[in-house]
Parts: structure tokens; C-alpha cells; sequence
């Protein structure tokens, strides 16, 4: 059955608009997952409506507002983890999902062909789950990292997003 409120996550974004500057432009945004509606495409559409409305609002910040807003979700796994509060506060978010591009061309060493490159990233407290996507040439990799006791078969996360790939595939082809 699906769930009556959709997971909710906070994804990265960067704000630079010339590729060519230095330093980090990036901001926080928070995401619904549409893992309360029904049917790939419209929970794609879903998604891509969040991430559309949530960009735009950030549109019109300065880089000084976004911080600002950006700390602000953050802040619950800001206190729990770095500052040991007891995790009273919670997160306005379910987990942590980024991009990180990665080498269009292929890579080699010594010789040897890259074959792919499979992000890990390190969760935080309070986040039973951290998905980060990297881009190697005209592929993708995903790297589930997750809390053992609260997302004890991790594994059976690869099949769900096997299968969610294979739907959308067939939805918007």
C-alpha cells in the first residue's frame, strides 16, 4: 500500500550560472518523492513539480539567503551530529539524495579501463539513508549508503530502484 505522506528529500543543488567561476555556489532543497502517488509517470512528474517550484524559490535569493535557508534545513543534523544535542530536533526530510558528476571521457590507469565509479557517501545522525548518483561517461551509478539498524536489507533497495528504472523506462518511452 502506499504511504498516506510522501518521503521528502534534501537534495544539494548548485547555483552557479557561470561555469567558468571559482568556488561553491550550492544551496538546499527539499524534494517530494511522490512516494504517495501511483504510477512511474506521474510520480515522475510529481518529483520534477517539486524540484521545479523548490529551484524557483531559490531563484530570486542571493547566495547569502540561500546559506541562510539552506542552514536552516539542515540545522536538526547540524546540532544532532556536530554538536551532540539530543536528536530532538528532526529533519524536515526523510533522507539525502545528490548528483555528483563525475568523467565523461573514460579513465584509465596504467593501462587499465575504468569501468565504472560507485559514489559512497556518510550519513548523518538522525538519516537512515544517503543516495548519491554519479555520472561516468554516458552512464550512471548509485550508491545507497544506509543506518544498519534502520534500514537493516539495504539490498532490497537496489531491486526496488532497478525495478522504479525499468518503469520509468517504459512510461516515458
Amino acid at each position: 500500500a502506499l504511504p498516506e505522506a510522501s518521503l521528502v528529500a534534501m537534495t544539494p543543488v548548485s547555483l552557479r550560472q557561470d561555469d567558468d567561476a571559482e568556488g561553491n555556489a550550492v544551496g538546499s532543497i527539499l524534494v517530494s518523492l511522490g512516494t504517495n502517488v501511483e504510477g512511474a509517470e506521474e510520480r515522475m512528474l510529481h518529483i520534477m513539480d517539486s524540484a521545479t517550484k523548490a529551484k524557483a524559490a531559490l531563484a530570486g535569493l542571493s547566495q547569502l539567503q540561500v546559506s541562510a535557508l539552506s542552514a536552516g534545513i539542515m540545522s536538526p543534523l547540524l546540532l544532532n551530529t556536530y554538536f551532540g544535542v539530543p536528536p530532538v530536533l528532526h529533519p524536515p526530510f526523510n533522507l539525502v539524495i545528490s548528483n555528483v558528476p563525475g568523467p565523461r571521457k573514460p579513465l584509465f590507469w596504467n593501462g587499465a579501463h575504468l569501468d565504472g565509479m560507485y559514489p559512497l557517501s556518510i550519513p548523518s545522525t538522525g538519516q537512515a539513508l544517503n543516495i548519491t548518483v554519479t555520472s561516468y561517461v554516458d552512464s550512471l551509478q548509485f550508491g545507497l549508503t544506509g543506518r544498519r539498524r534502520t534500514v537493516p536489507h539495504l539490498q532490497r533497495l537496489l531491486t526496488g530502484l532497478d525495478e522504479g528504472l525499468t518503469a520509468l523506462e517504459t512510461a516515458f518511452s
